[in-house]
């Protein structure tokens, strides 16, 4: 009898340490959940259907808390409802680099960037120097010895923290690999770049570089260290012409890969993947790749202002939202020059004349829209099939406008499928076959 018991509590001893076991497992990570949600998942596949860059995915997804840390920056507020924190699609946001030990890497940053003249002359006539100073030197040649203005080729650190930062994203050389970049040449600008700085922080995992044209820091820089960490803030001298500064920055800044961002352009989606396509496209092609112009209108009319009686035009007429290689930095300071001399209309109508007359071919599709074509009350009749992916939003007016715009891209950022496409009156989170019929030599 006695041993008919110790069974009996043996069996139940075993059938509740099943039970308990069953229990826990369901709240064990199982399979590809246990990295990432499912939705982000999904979105991986969808990319990767589209023939989309997918080397790149794993560059430009991961976790962004907005409403904490970052999201706490302008328009930091519009990722929260009802006193809940909402999830942004998952995006990998890379830990900071760990400083280096020692002082040679930050000595050879300030270097590069700050001494101008002096460094890049010494590091770019020679043959066997690398092919990034070969086409730096380029602009040097024309700033320092054709102007005689050294101080246009230094880009000097707003503060130490500006120095650290570049110090730890920069390569063994002292240049950035990838960055965004913008130039405040107006007092009007700061509250703008405040915006763009915070959407970068929100939206991609690359440094932003913003070059302050006031070198006598007439135009004060406060923007918040602790909120993003990847912001470089470099000052260089003011020109008369503020679109020249534009040209000269992109022509001498040493930055590989570069997107330049205007002040009423926010970054979203995936605006990461097109420095993949810019190094893959830049293999063969010297040029900078520009988008297509976003109304048709307006780019008939830019079309219209340039003389293309001497020249053919080799693609559609683009706008000036400038995505390059470093190869494409003579190119910069060719049409700098250009413009200095008094050939310049206007800079975009620049940009698309000498794309021409150098046989340009390569353009990205409408990956910077108007906010005015999409986000209401601003909306407006747009053309049949013309397909917009929605990397870039640009032309903001003000701040109130990019606070607006920004809270409405935090909300579609939760799609978690990227690009976002729009088209035909609706959104989409793939690309409808009409619509990329529409421009079959565009890049995405």
């Amino acid at each position: 009898m006695a041993s008919g018991m110790r069974n009996f509590n043996s069996v139940l001893t075993l059938l509740l340490a099943a039970l308990a076991f069953m229990t826990l497992y369901q709240f064990l990570p199982k399979g590809p959940s246990a990295a990432a949600p499912a939705s982000f998942a999904n979105g991986n596949n969808a990319l990767v259907a589209m023939g989309n860059s997918a080397k790149a995915v794993d560059k430009g997804v991961g976790a962004v808390g907005v409403g904490g840390g970052v999201g706490d920056g302008v328009g930091g507020d519009a990722a929260k409802q009802g006193g809940k924190q909402r999830k942004l699609c998952p995006r990998v946001q890379p830990p900071l680099p760990k400083f280096p030990e020692g002082t040679i890497k930050i000595t050879t940053v300030r270097a590069v960037w700050e001494t101008g003249c002096e460094y890049i002359k010494s590091h770019g006539t020679r043959n066997s120097d690398p092919a990034n100073s070969q086409m730096r030197i380029k602009g040097a040649f024309f700033i320092c010895d054709t102007l005689q203005n050294p101080k246009l080729a230094e880009f000097r650190f707003d503060t130490d923290d500006d120095l650290l930062a570049a110090t730890l994203f920069a390569r063994d050389d002292g240049w950035l690999e990838d960055a965004y970049v913008g130039a405040i040449t107006r007092a009007s600008d700061i509250p703008m770049y405040e915006r763009v700085i915070n959407a970068t922080h929100i939206f991609t995992t690359r440094p932003i570089v913003i070059v302050v044209c006031d070198e006598e820091n007439l135009l004060p820089i406060h923007y918040d260290r602790s909120k993003f960490p990847r912001l470089i803030v470099v000052r260089t001298a003011q020109e008369d012409n503020q679109e020249f500064s534009k040209l000269r920055v992109l022509g001498i800044l040493p930055v590989m890969y570069t997107q330049f961002l205007d002040p009423g352009t926010l970054p979203f989606g995936t605006a990461d993947l097109s420095f993949t396509r810019i190094r893959e496209e830049s293999v063969l092609y010297d040029l900078p790749i520009l988008p297509r112009h976003t109304d048709p209108i307006e780019a008939e009319q830019g079309r219209k202002g340039v003389s293309v009686k001497d020249v053919a035009e080799t693609s559609p007429f683009l706008r000036d939202h400038v995505m390059m290689s470093f190869k494409a930095m003579p190119r910069m300071v060719q049409l700098y020059q250009r413009c200095r001399r008094g050939f310049c209309v206007t800079v975009e109508g620049a940009f698309n004349r000498l794309l021409w007359e150098l046989g340009g071919s390569k353009y990205f599709c409408r990956i910077d829209p108007e906010y005015t074509l999409v986000f209401p009350p601003h909306k407006k009749a747009l053309p049949k099939n013309h397909m917009y992916a929605f990397r870039f939003v640009s032309d903001i007016p003000n701040p109130s406008e990019a606070d607006r715009t920004l809270a409405e891209l935090i909300r579609l950022d939760t799609h978690c499928v990227n690009p976002l496409f729009f088209c035909n009156g609706a959104w989409s989170h793939a690309p409808d076959p009409a619509c990329v019929n529409e421009d079959p030599g565009c890049l995405l």
